[in-house]
């Protein structure tokens, strides 16, 4: 017999002195009555009453029953386990009744002592068979009286074993999509809770490199033979399988796709800059799309008037691959344009990218400024750099004359986008001063005259002449300073090995009087027997 927690039951009226309470069979109860009034309630009655109930059926049954294999060939029954209120009397424990859900089959059952225990795992069973459970509560005085629920449930899944067939591309859609289709796969081969099917692709080419790079997997309902997988990127070739699966595992590839996308439009264009260079004259310069996908084959450019004027037409232009600047060279003087890239693929025109420049008026260019690079004794490279600050100019020419001839020349006339031009024939060795003119159709401005000198080509030789002469200088000194050091390393050696072992008359003298190279006659003698002291070289 056990206590249990206090159970409150619902308030009298004043005229009422009992009450019927419900109990449960098997329990220990302690009674108290308590007086409430509109200020709250009094103590409890000084005197307890006490009551125990006898033990009896179980009343219900444990819910939540249900069944599912967790191996393939296992079946798990499950259940919760019923509070202590409802065992109803002593030794209380589960009846566990299951069997196949075939006609012939006869119900199996055990029982689990542990009224606790919530689950039971039945070993030794068929792969994915259907069956019918139960879960009975049972105590000393017997079974339940209430009929239990039949919950129904399946042994444990297994791979299954067939795969779809005749997988095949019924569209490829566009650049990135294509459309695949196959046959329904056997249904007694599935092993388990059909799912549906997987699709699985790998790129296995892109451009001209093999790789094995497997994209994520595309999942399709049960009911279903056909999909569309948008997950592809243009110009790279694919492989492609499907797969049946159920609650656990995957089943076997089918036949294998292969598939090459096409190309698709390209994105944007990027790093568009846009600039008025004179009164006509618009330069475009951008940078090709971040994902061509495909050959890029060329740049579509459109030009057209901010002003709704009637007059004044939309220009477009196309510039072949891989050129990335363009010069709109009829445009009005003063005007706002809006100009727009794109570029073009085997697949497509791509989104447009677009900015708004408005045209310089009529007015002289700004000061411009020039760089000279002495390239040779008669040639002299310039460079024009455009004024940041006013009009930069659509062309530049350079007048240059040589200092104290009194006689001017003028180059060519050079168009943009060219800023580079080349003055040759000068005469070596002559003081010179040039002026760059930046002009904008019949306006010019001048920059500020720079002076320069070519260069002397005797000189140029000589110092070609000298550099060489050094270098074979150098490695006669290398040379000889080896072989000085040679030739010294071998007379030491050979000084050593001979007084070592050689014996002459004044041996015994020159041992009581010992060696001083400091002395002129020791240094002497060296110098004589040797020639180590030397320093002169006849050659």
């Amino acid at each position: 017999m056990r206590a249990f927690h206090v159970k409150t039951e619902k308030k009298t009226s004043q005229e009422t002195f009992e009450a019927i309470v419900n109990l449960s069979p098997w329990v220990n109860y302690t009674f108290r009555v308590i007086a409430v009034n509109r200020r709250g309630a009094g103590l409890p009655g000084y005197k307890r009453a006490m009551c125990n109930t006898p033990p009896s059926y179980p009343y219900t049954n444990p819910e939540k029953v249900s069944a599912a294999g967790d191996q393939p060939d296992n079946l798990v029954i499950y259940w919760e386990p019923m509070d202590k209120m409802d065992w109803n009397g002593d030794r209380f424990r589960y009846l566990v009744r299951y069997k196949l859900d075939e006609p012939g089959a006869q119900w199996e059952e055990f029982e689990v002592e542990d009224p606790l225990q919530n689950s039971v795992t039945i070993r030794d069973q068929p792969t994915f068979r259907k069956y019918l459970v139960q879960v009975v509560a049972l105590n000393a005085i017997g079974r339940s009286l209430m009929e239990p629920q039949t919950a129904i449930g399946y042994s444990g899944e297994d791979v299954p074993l067939k795969a779809p067939k005749s997988l095949k591309i019924a569209e490829i859609v566009n650049s990135t999509a294509v459309r695949l289709q196959w046959e329904h796969v056997d249904m007694s081969a599935i092993r388990g809770h059909f799912q549906g099917y997987k699709i699985q692709s790998w790129l296995i080419l892109t451009g001209y490199q093999q790789v094995t790079e497997r994209l994520k997997d595309v999942l399709v309902p049960a009911n279903s033979n056909t999909v569309l997988v948008d997950l592809y990127e243009p110009m790279n070739t694919y492989e492609a399988v499907v797969v049946a699966y159920n609650g656990k595992f995957d089943g076997p590839p089918g036949e294998v796709v292969y598939f090459t996308m096409p190309e698709g439009a390209p994105s944007a264009v990027r790093d568009l800059t846009v600039k008025s260079l004179g009164s006509s004259v618009i330069s475009s310069k951008w940078n090709e799309p971040a994902e061509p996908r495909g050959r890029l084959r060329g740049y579509y450019l459109s030009f057209s008037a901010s002003e709704n004027n009637s007059d004044d037409k939309e220009e477009e232009t196309w510039v072949p691959y891989p050129r990335s600047s363009h010069l709109f060279e009829s445009a009005k003087a003063d005007t706002a344009y809006i100009v727009s890239v794109w570029a073009e693929t085997g697949g497509g025109e791509g989104a447009k990218t677009s900015m708004m420049v408005k045209t310089w008026g009529y007015e002289n260019p700004g000061k411009p400024e020039m760089k000279l690079n002495l390239l040779s004794s008669s040639d002299v490279e310039v460079t024009w750099i455009p004024s940041e600050i006013g009009l930069p100019g659509t062309a530049f020419m350079v007048n240059y004359s040589m200092i104290g001839s009194g006689i001017w020349q003028t180059s060519d006339l050079v168009p943009i986008p060219e800023n580079r031009l080349i003055i040759k024939q000068l005469k070596p060795n002559f003081d010179y001063t040039a002026v760059l003119i930046a002009s904008d159709g019949d306006r010019y401005t001048e920059s500020d005259p720079q002076f320069f000198r070519t260069v002397n080509t005797t000189i140029l030789g000589q110092v070609v002449t000298i550099e060489k002469s050094l270098t074979g200088i150098a490695w006669f000194i290398a040379v000889v300073s080896a072989g000085t050091v040679a030739v010294v390393v071998i007379l030491v050696l050979y000084v050593f090995y001979r007084n070592r072992g050689g014996k002459y008359s004044v041996k015994k003298k020159e041992i009581e009087r010992g060696t001083n190279l400091n002395r002129d006659e020791e240094r002497c003698f060296m110098e004589y027997q040797y020639g180590c002291g030397s320093s002169d070289i006849t050659t």
